[in-house]
């Protein structure tokens, strides 16, 4: 009964979705057409989309998507990853995964301690499956890299600030079986953005033009960087600042976009009522439905105070860049993800398993 109310809810929510949808491809003609039959397309379309709108906020108002990016997108993105890094996987089924990750993974977050994160990746990729030489030589660059962590802990904790953009962009690019002008054809204009934003002259553009000053609520630019940064001369702190907002804004086009359409078996794109389903057969109606709430809930804080919300979100959420990590290091002890193909898919309702292709 329960699952047949739900049901209905998506249903009544996607029709007017799914209408709008297809006379948006009536209208756009052949192009429309093509970008429902190729995956391929559509990725690219949306990764160059998704740079350009995140670049020129950045060159106009930089505070905009470093202040709005989070409330808007932040408890989305976190959903896909956990919908994409653990339930999709099978992961939170397995209970010694669990028993490690989550507690050690809640200290590091609470506390800022990247060198827990590190510690639970030594210690999964120890029980994971896959090669042993894999799995040690993980281990021992995790290991090895935790104990540097726990020697150097501030400046641990900003680096991985900004790394875990960095992590989440990798996953994606593991997740897509492809050649190197593949992968050039996105890291090529990433790169091409970030050198931009590390120019003098940008920086005394954004000076002359008054971007830097361009605040959003009580959320200003210079604030951002020194709570990020701390006391680094302006020299440093203004580029560093920019290509975070870059990164963040792509890292949450991945988890939102990009990851889910490349993880699909088929290369069709889905209706919003598929959409809400296949939301629903991943995470369940209970994960669902908290999400929702605390989404609602962050977007409240924010109209009373944007800055607190921004944080208590940042804090809140701090867990799952070092998840992005474990992942990583499994990604390195287990192989590259295998794409299941779209009769797997259809045949299973946990349809994607995180396994070395080479088992394929």
């Amino acid at each position: 009964m329960a699952d047949r109310f739900t049901v209905n809810i998506v249903n009544q929510l996607a029709r007017p979705l799914d209408g709008f949808r297809h006379r948006a491809i009536v209208a756009s003609g052949p192009l429309g057409r093509r970008l429902v039959r190729d995956r391929e397309l559509r990725i690219r379309l949306s990764f160059g989309l998704t740079l350009s709108v995140v670049m020129t906020l950045v060159l106009y108002a930089p505070a905009w998507p470093l202040a709005l990016s989070p409330i808007l997108l932040g408890v989305p993105h976190v959903l896909g990853d956990l919908r994409y890094l653990w339930f999709r996987p099978q992961r939170h089924r397995k209970l010694l995964f669990n028993l490690i990750a989550f507690p050690l993974l809640a200290i590091g977050g609470g506390s800022g301690m990247v060198g827990f994160a590190f510690l639970a990746a030594t210690l999964i990729v120890l029980i994971a499956p896959g090669p042993v030489v894999r799995r040690m030589l993980a281990a021992i660059l995790f290991g090895t890299v935790g104990i540097l962590c726990a020697v150097f802990p501030r400046p641990a904790a900003l680096v991985f600030a900004h790394g875990h953009n960095v992590i989440g962009i990798a996953l994606f690019l593991a997740w897509r079986p492809r050649g190197r002008s593949e992968l050039a054809a996105f890291l090529v204009p990433l790169g091409v953005m970030l050198a931009i934003l590390w120019l003098p002259s940008t920086h005394s553009y954004l000076q002359q033009s008054g971007a830097l000053d361009r605040s959003v609520g009580n959320v200003e630019f210079y604030d951002v960087g020194a709570l990020m940064l701390g006391s680094l001369h302006v020299s440093l702190l203004v580029p560093l600042t920019l290509s975070f907002a870059l990164l963040q804004g792509v890292h949450y086009g991945v988890w939102l976009r990009f990851i889910p359409e490349e993880d699909r078996g088929a290369s069709t794109s889905r209706t919003f009522r598929r959409t809400f389903l296949a939301l629903r057969r991943d995470l369940g109606v209970a994960v669902l439905a908290l999400s929702g709430f605390a989404m609602v809930a962050v977007m409240a804080w924010a109209f009373v105070d944007l800055g607190a919300a921004r944080s208590g979100y940042l804090r809140a959420a701090s867990f799952h860049g070092q998840l992005e990590l474990v992942a990583l290091a499994l990604l390195i002890a287990e192989g590259r993800p295998a794409r299941w193909t779209a009769k797997e898919e259809a045949r299973s309702s946990d349809s994607f398993v995180w396994r070395p292709a080479s088992i394929r």
